[in-house]
């Protein structure tokens, strides 16, 4: 399988709502050294392509941008429990290859492809049937279980709620709208998707 997903972010709103809420974690995008709050970043989009080979290879390569300037590309590679991780402003690549069973990394993206994570942490209120890119959905909304009040873990450090449109046929997520504070502050979704067509090895080697 292979996707491209757009995500948006409200990189103002998000560090307003933490300021507001006391929350210490800082917004998703890493200022430079010497750069206060005041000057953060209004908001970021990224473009990403996702190849998944099941039940236990994915790769994922994301084009960041910034306030309408373009940055770096992320790239990482998992297979099954060992990953590699290559940040576009960064020469290394961070991996867990030599020490099994420690640590583990992922993508926001992911969650469109692989929901699972969504499920443990949500409860879901399916809605009416509608068109995405002209592929068949479900609108479905999720609130945080009981035992889970807030959705940090997979939707970020503000999230409250979240908006979903389901392919039916395949259990995919098509969108992802990440609610906070009254108003949608991410937004995923899946624009492009191929079933079927054989993956090669080669995508999913160690990055070097």
């Amino acid at each position: 399988m292979t996707a491209t997903v757009r995500r948006w972010h409200d990189e103002a709103r998000t560090w307003a709502l933490l300021r507001e809420r006391g929350v210490a974690e800082p917004p998703s995008v890493t200022l430079p050294e010497g750069v206060g709050w005041e000057g953060a970043p209004r908001e970021s989009r990224a473009r990403t392509r996702l190849w998944l080979r099941r039940p236990d290879r994915l790769r994922w390569e994301v084009e960041h941008e910034v306030d309408g300037v373009a940055g770096g590309i992320t790239v990482g590679v998992k297979a099954g429990a060992r990953y590699w991780l290559r940040h576009g402003f960064h020469d290394w690549v961070d991996t867990n290859e030599d020490r099994p069973g420690g640590g583990w990394t992922w993508t926001q993206e992911e969650l469109l492809v692989e929901p699972a994570p969504l499920l443990g942490e949500l409860t879901l209120e399916v809605g009416n049937e509608t068109v995405a890119h002209g592929r068949p959905a479900v609108r479905a909304r999720g609130r945080p279980r009981p035992l889970t009040p807030r959705l940090t873990d997979v939707l970020g450090p503000v999230a409250d709620e979240c908006e979903l449109l389901v392919d039916p046929a395949t259990g995919l997520v098509l969108y992802l709208g990440v609610r906070a504070g009254g108003g949608t502050v991410t937004a995923l979704e899946l624009v492009e998707l191929t079933v079927g067509e054989p993956l090669p090895d080669e995508l999913f080697e160690p990055l070097a």
